[in-house]
């Protein structure tokens, strides 16, 4: 029935919830050898989180579409 209000949820009247949950490794190539350049080593990273949240936002927008 769409998305509740945070108080419809909190007080019980939200009826169904979806989780879904899974893990992803960051890529040693983010976190490793990048002392000499922290400035890269952090937009890289930056970016690799940036696009775990877009993708994010795109299975929310399937879930809704779906229902």
């Amino acid at each position: 029935g769409g998305a509740p209000s945070f108080w419809e949820f909190i007080s019980g009247q939200c009826h169904e919830v979806h989780v879904e949950i899974s893990s992803r490794t960051v890529p040693a190539a983010l976190l490793d050898g990048h002392q000499e350049l922290p400035s890269a080593a952090r937009e890289a990273l930056n970016a690799w989180v940036d696009e775990l949240w877009s993708r994010k936002d795109q299975r929310i927008n399937e879930l809704r579409k779906a229902n």
